[in-house]
């Protein structure tokens, strides 16, 4: 499928954006926290984007660490810490967020970014809590990926910066030429890719009728199955030797073995999207991803109305990109 230069031009604008980052880092080296160890695609992608981001940048990473194997006394004098984007932070994944709970005040002498996240808090008292924990911090800077979050993070520090996803930085990724779609005229292949877990909404709105022989239906879990087992008992025995403080050199190691496990899942989940001539899909980064291969995508909203905003605010000029809100009753 040839990609339209409208949207093209949309996705480097996008990756583009992240400049004020390399440039609130300064040239100093930085520690990468939060590098997500788990078989969630979207936040995978998320973290390669971001590596690659380095790469282009020549930033110095002096260490990656995941939520669980985070020291503060590892970062040296004049290091900057870095967390990971996404979508955790808030009071709905309790374990990344604790991490940077706790060790916000111990980083007062750091420059801190958290990278580009969107903020949900279900409870206003947790909110109002965690607000003033991180307005203590001198030197916190806080990027969102959409204009509620930024709203959100003015409660925590004056430095918010509202950015796309670091997954843009992949823009673009090739297709498989053998994979070009076939389907009948009028007849188009898809792929619905929709969320199995507490993210999912209530209202996802009508879809049209699919042929059955035309359409794929998965979500991570489904497509990431038991490719990732043996890296779940390696994440078990890193969480052991870094209660034991035995994990210096072996985590390090590890994430290296993890980043190799992590370009393989998505070339083989490039091979799954390009099958299909659509995305039907309320996962977030099933619409970044299939962005990133310029496949056209429909996209639908998650439980707290994060793919609206981020569509609204990033991609919907595109040309391959439909946002269905679905209309509420009463």
């Amino acid at each position: 499928m040839t990609t339209d230069i409208s949207h093209g031009a949309l996705m480097t604008s996008l990756a583009a954006r992240h400049q004020v980052i390399a440039d609130l880092v300064g040239g100093q080296a930085v520690q990468y926290v939060d590098v997500p160890m788990y078989a969630n695609v979207g936040d995978l992608l998320i973290m390669l984007g971001t590596e690659r981001f380095f790469d282009k940048q020549a930033l110095t990473v002096s260490r990656r660490s995941a939520y669980f194997n985070f020291r503060v006394e590892r970062v040296a004098p004049g290091e900057v810490v870095l967390f990971q984007g996404g979508g955790n932070f808030g009071d709905l994944y309790e374990h990344p967020q604790s991490v940077r709970d706790a060790n916000m005040p111990r980083l007062h002498d750091h420059r801190v970014i958290i990278l580009p996240q969107s903020l949900h808090f279900q409870s206003a008292d947790t909110l109002r809590r965690t607000a003033a924990l991180y307005r203590q911090h001198p030197d916190l800077h806080i990027c969102v990926r959409d204009p509620v979050s930024f709203e959100t993070a003015q409660a925590f520090t004056d430095h918010v910066y509202l950015l796309p996803d670091m997954a843009h930085q992949l823009w673009p990724i090739a297709r498989p030429d053998d994979l070009a779609v076939a389907s009948p005229p009028g007849l188009p292949r898809t792929l619905e890719f929709m969320r199995t877990d507490d993210e999912i909404a209530e209202l996802r709105g009508a879809d049209a009728p699919l042929d059955p022989a035309l359409l794929t239906r998965c979500d991570w879990p489904h497509f990431v199955g038991r490719r990732d087992i043996g890296y779940r008992q390696l994440c078990r025995a890193l969480r052991v030797l870094h209660a034991l403080r035995l994990d210096a050199d072996l985590s390090q190691r590890a994430l290296q073995a993890w980043r190799r496990h992590v370009e393989a899942l998505v070339a083989q989940a490039t091979v799954l999207f390009s099958a299909h001539d659509q995305v039907i899909t309320d996962r977030l980064h099933g619409h970044i991803f299939s962005c990133l291969l310029g496949i056209p995508n429909r996209v639908l909203d998650n439980a707290y109305g994060k793919n609206s905003r981020y569509v609204s605010t990033w991609t919907q000029s595109s040309p391959i990109v439909e946002l269905t809100v679905p209309a509420m009753s009463g």
